[in-house]
């Protein structure tokens, strides 16, 4: 394994610690941001629908709204997992009334005969991206690799890769025109840490992307894989590998051969500072998952050596970037989420 150490890129968390803007509520809690609502993701559309303009009209009507609530469409792609069906992200200057009830994370609502067509089908919208979701913008036959991005810790599968207060989303608005030939997929998944129910751990995280990806490839498929990791989003990759290693049939076989490298965002290969997020998960069932990512982690160790071994028997290339400088990371004060850690990797 080839990898390399970098600086700041973008704005990711520091290699073992977590980030204010790391951690996010549930969507029933008081602290959701408001422009954690503003994007969404609209999943069902008609595979008629082709240009960005004509998912636009579909939204007005489907929501009723009127000619100057027009949202914003930045992206339209097939759908990974239903492929007769697309995906939308978009926004909306003023969150519609129908979707701004802060207690739900997705809406549905009927294609019917009041949309001048019936399709038998329902359109989805959503905030919580959970996941895959296309970013790209070519043909999926004129694509010959896969970059699939996760997202980490208590992270966003939009959110994350997000410019902090704008709308830019780098994976969405810029890579699809630096590689045209790549699908660009975003990967969600529940790794809240206030109020969570879950007790995944890590192994269930990779698991679940293991089967996910499975649905998403072809076992003839020779488009090739690059994988992008933001914080824990980099752990559940590498254990995601481990989990394709040990099953040799197909179609795990084909899709860890069709991995050509990495990038790593401040992914924790040696552990988190987790002392100051315990008090943010309480005794919540996350905790476990919390307290195994701590330094000196014997799970960690044996992951970054399993993972070593493979990437070197395959020659896989993977790139890490890291913070150089002190940024604010979390603490438990006042039920708000701040204070500062160095960084180090």
């Amino acid at each position: 394994m080839h990898t390399r150490h970098s600086g700041r890129l973008f704005q990711p968390s520091a290699a073992e610690r977590v980030p204010v803007s790391d951690i996010r509520a549930s969507p029933t809690q008081d602290q959701t941001l408001a422009s954690s609502h503003k994007n969404f993701r609209l999943r069902g559309i008609p595979l008629e629908y082709e240009t960005r303009s004509e998912v636009c009209s579909l939204i007005q009507k489907t929501l009723a709204l009127e000619t100057n609530d027009r949202p914003t469409v930045y992206s339209l792609a097939r759908s990974p997992t239903h492929p007769d069906s697309k995906i939308a992200t978009l926004s909306f200057d003023t969150i519609p009334d129908c979707l701004s009830d802060r207690s739900k994370d997705e809406w549905s609502y009927s294609l019917s005969d009041g949309n001048d067509i019936d399709f038998g089908r329902s359109l989805a919208f959503d905030t919580h991206f959970t996941g895959f979701t296309p970013f790209h913008r070519t043909s999926d036959n004129d694509c010959n690799i896969d970059f699939i991005a996760v997202c980490g810790l208590g992270g966003h599968a939009l959110g994350s890769f997000k410019e902090k207060n704008g709308r830019f989303v780098w994976l969405r608005d810029a890579l699809p025109s630096d590689i045209p030939n790549a699908r660009i997929l975003t990967y969600g998944y529940n790794s809240q840490l206030l109020g969570s129910e879950s007790f995944q751990s890590l192994t269930d995280l990779g698991r679940t992307l293991q089967v996910d990806l499975e649905d998403i490839r072809d076992q003839n498929q020779s488009r090739s894989i690059f994988f992008i990791g933001h914080s824990l989003g980099g752990l559940v990759i590498k254990e995601t590998v481990r989990i394709l290693k040990e099953e040799p049939l197909e179609p795990d076989y084909s899709i860890l051969n069709a991995i050509g490298g990495f990038a790593f965002f401040g992914v924790p290969h040696r552990g988190l500072a987790v002392e100051c997020l315990v008090p943010l998960v309480k005794d919540n069932p996350n905790r476990a998952l919390l307290e195994s990512l701590n330094k000196n982690s014997s799970l960690l160790e044996r992951l970054q050596i399993e993972f070593d071994r493979i990437s070197k028997a395959k020659s896989l290339a993977a790139v890490s970037f890291y913070e150089t400088e002190k940024s604010p990371t979390a603490a438990w004060v006042s039920s708000l989420a701040h204070g500062k850690s160095s960084s180090g990797f």
